[in-house]
Parts: structure tokens; sequence; C-alpha cells
């Protein structure tokens, strides 16, 4: 079992309507986020819907992937409400439901923004256990005393076996082939990455760390430029999995700069999205949490 924390920003949008609801015609869906992939667990997917059916108003909460249970709680934030509701359930989940959600002395939208967060534990069919023995050995090997190659970066080094580096990485295994300076000297300046934590990091990655619980957003873009210019493509994709839900209107240009400069597709799109939802006001904006 684990933890999941979600937190979601809905414009206010009276009287819009994109569908009938399940083919009933007394109940229409006026928001529904994209399908997110969850950082956190990479097998589960969720969305958020928002539905009406005369007066009231039901928030459903849909998981997709292999869960069996969630516990959770909800909390709706305005000036004068405050909802918390406690509920166990599967896969698909009414979270609430609330009358006259427009009404303005209830204050449930707030400068134009509904916010409501949603906490819980996810318990799996499948519980994946991790390896103490794997973990035993992933610690022995990065305080290992032989290693053979150093990064030098700045004015800081790190020494790394270049197995790890050759294994992970197509870029480095090229120069250990080629018989190049860095080869023959055992150490190579890494150029166009100043901050010694984003290569720290990735290579803490590539000795098998679980790198995610120690992510923000500062440290995750310049390592996504860095898994790209030495081709770890594990490592890319967990960064683009961070990166995709964290993007907001305040940060969405400079994510796409950085999906631009490392090279991502996927980022590049999800950036282009978020900006055709605000030209639109069809935005939605929902992140995870750790």
């Amino acid at each position: 079992m684990k933890a999941l924390a979600l937190v979601a920003h809905l414009p206010r949008q009276e009287g819009a309507m994109l569908k009938i609801w399940n083919n009933d015609k007394s109940q229409s869906l006026l928001y529904s986020t994209p399908t997110f992939k969850s950082f956190i667990f990479p097998d589960v997917k969720y969305h958020l819907t928002l539905t009406q059916s005369e007066n009231h108003y039901d928030f459903h909460f849909i998981l997709h992937g292999g869960i069996f249970g969630f516990d959770f709680i909800v909390e709706i934030s305005g000036t004068s409400n405050n909802i918390r509701i406690s509920r166990k359930s599967s896969r698909i989940s009414t979270l609430f439901s609330i009358e006259n959600i427009w009404d303005s002395k209830k204050n449930f939208f707030v400068y134009d923004i509904l916010t409501f967060k949603l906490k819980g534990n996810l318990k799996r069919k499948n519980q994946v256990i991790v390896s103490h023995h794997h973990e035993r050995i992933v610690s022995k090997l990065w305080k290992d005393d032989e290693k053979d190659f150093t990064l030098i970066t700045g004015d800081r080094k790190l020494m790394v076996h270049k197995l790890i580096l050759r294994v992970n990485s197509p870029v480095f295994s090229a120069m250990f082939k080629s018989g190049t300076k860095e080869a023959i000297e055992n150490k190579v300046e890494i150029k166009g990455f100043d901050n010694f934590e984003v290569v720290e990091t990735a290579i803490k990655y590539c000795y098998g760390f679980d790198i995610r619980q120690n992510l923000f957003l500062e440290l995750a873009m310049p390592l996504l430029q860095f898994a790209d210019f030495y081709d770890i493509g594990g490592l890319k994709v967990e960064l683009e999995n961070f990166l995709v839900p964290h993007i907001n209107p305040t940060n969405v240009s400079k994510i796409e700069e950085c999906a631009m400069n490392g090279n991502s597709p996927v980022l590049e799109e999800k950036c282009f999205d978020l900006i055709k939802m605000l030209k639109e006001n069809t935005y939605c904006h929902v992140y995870e949490t750790i």
C-alpha cells in the first residue's frame, strides 16, 4: 500500500457541457481531465470528471490499472467551505456530490478557480515487493573504492565504474570503445552541465537508485537534457513522466523550452495542449504530489 496525493484546479465555466455522461440524458459531463500516468506508480493511470444532474454536481475519480482498493480523503477549499470525505472504493469512485456549485455565496470558486485535494492509499492486486538484496547491492556498488573512471563537473569530481556507464549510456559506451583521450586517461569533463547535483542524480539512476522521491522541477529539467545528451533512455522516460503533470500556466514556457532542448516530443505535445486549452479557457490542472 502506498500513498497518492492529487491537487486539481478547475476553471469556472458555468453552463458548459462537454457531452452526455454514460448515455444518460439526465446527466451531463462538465469537465474531464486528460488521462494521467502516475509518476509514483508507472502502471497506474487516472482521470477526473465533473458531471451534472439537475442541481447536483458529482466529482468522479477513475483509476486504470492493477488496483484493487483505494482509501481516500477529499477536501474542497473555499473561503467559507471545507468538505472532507473518507471512503473506500475500487477503480471508479464518485468522490462527492454537492448542490448549486456555482452559487457565489458558497465560495467554492476562488478567483474563478475551484481547488480540491485528494489524498489516499492505493492497494495493488499484485503487490510488488522491493528486494532489500537489490538495495544492498546498489549501496555497495555506490560506496565501492575500486571505481575506475572520473566525471569532472566544475571543481568537483565523481568516481564511477566504467561498466555502469557503458551499460546505461551508448554515448559513454562508444567513448570507451573508440580509444579516445578520455578513455585512456579514465576521466572526462562534463561540459554544459555545471550543476553537480544533475550529474550525480543521473549517475545514481544508472546505479539503480530510486531517484523519484528526491526530484523537483528545477532539477528534473536540466536532468532531462543530460539524459538526452548521454542517451540514458530509461531516465528520460522517468523524467517525462514526472514533468508532464507538473506543467501549468506559470511554467509552461520554461518546460516547453526544456522539452525542445531535451528532444522530448512527448513533453512538447503536452505543453502545446496546455497552451491550446488556455486559449480556449478549458484548462484543468491536476498534479501529483509525494
